[in-house]
């Protein structure tokens, strides 16, 4: 599917999918030197997923995260410097070094949400998609989720409300094919649970760039059209397991000596297919790799002589300023 996709894409798509790896590579590298604290969210396996979605929105086309909330910000087109300044927990951070890798927002870039608790995400995501149906907007919200929570309840009754509601959301799950759940599963495509909320649903390859991106292209443009919503199951495999157990064991500070991390096998796939089919030589590849990481050295350095976290911010996004007109009785009719 990599042949349907302009030269251009294919290069954007290589510069994001490196900006990820390296920034992911590099929190790591800052967590073992003690720079910064309860690091988690290093997912390496999904970062396909991030960059074909996000890449086939719109501006205004919100997306509403789990965890592995950096992927989706730096494909969303998230600053550097704002991303480490949050992690190294300075004022000069997204949210004001508040909310730290794991949660980040920036609506500047339509990233509303990070909320990685029980996927609780998915009903803030239809809460935007309900707004978007009232306002008459033509946006098109993203829910992500894992298959790891979508036995839960909140998973079943966001989807039915978006079904029964006819919203403009797409329930994007991430399938890590974990074994610990065949015993609570019949079946493992989660995408057929769309029969049942009468929606559509299809499952892809979540480790494939350009069948994220077509597939979510194509999907994205029907929601648009009927507003009714839709789930697309991206399967992967998902190297953190490792890095989650002993996390429970092992301080952060001896957690990196003792786990050998596979590498990422999409950026790795990417490279190998952009080089076979002329996209990039690899001469081009180490120059794009060079000026990603001369960009997060600066953000680093950035994020390093920032102003620590002012304390007074800690409830300044408590609570809500103003709140929006209530909308009369029988406004859905």
């Amino acid at each position: 599917m990599i042949n349907q996709i302009s030269k251009k894409l294919i290069i954007k798509f290589y510069k994001i999918l490196k900006t990820i790896e390296a920034t992911k590579d590099n929190i790591r590298l800052l967590a073992k030197n003690n720079e910064i604290n309860e690091i988690k969210g290093i997912y390496y396996g999904e970062e396909a997923i991030a960059v074909g979605v996000c890449t086939a929105l719109k501006k205004e086309d919100i997306v509403i995260n789990t965890y592995d909330g950096v992927s989706s910000l730096i494909a969303r087109g998230g600053n550097l410097k704002s991303i480490f300044a949050e992690i190294f927990g300075k004022s000069s951070g997204y949210n004001k070094g508040i909310r730290g890798n794991f949660n980040i927002l920036a609506p500047e870039v339509g990233i509303y949400s990070a909320n990685s608790f029980s996927d609780t995400g998915m009903a803030i995501g239809v809460g935007f998609a309900l707004a978007s149906k009232i306002k008459h907007e033509n946006k098109v919200i993203i829910a992500f989720y894992s298959n790891e929570t979508a036995n839960e309840g909140i998973i079943h009754e966001s989807m039915n409300i978006a079904s029964a509601f006819k919203l403009p959301i797409l329930f994007v799950c991430k399938n890590i094919n974990n074994k610990k759940l065949e015993k609570l599963l019949e079946d493992e495509e989660f995408s057929k649970r769309a029969q049942g909320y009468g929606i559509k649903g299809l499952t892809i390859n979540g480790m494939n760039i350009a069948s994220v991106y077509n597939s979510t292209l194509k999907i994205i443009e029907e929601i648009r059209e009927s507003k009714c919503p839709a789930i697309m199951e991206c399967v992967v495999k998902c190297n953190y397991e490792d890095f989650k157990n002993n996390e429970l064991k092992l301080t952060h500070k001896s957690n990196f000596n003792q786990i050998d991390f596979n590498r990422n096998t999409v950026i790795k796939n990417f490279r190998k297919d952009c080089f076979d089919k002329g996209f990039l030589s690899e001469e081009e590849m180490e120059k794009e790799d060079e000026k990603i990481n001369k960009s997060i050295e600066e953000a680093i350095k950035f994020a390093r002589d920032g102003n620590e976290l002012v304390q007074d911010s800690l409830t300044e996004f408590m609570y809500a300023n103003k709140y929006p007109n209530i909308p009369k009785l029988g406004w859905l009719s």
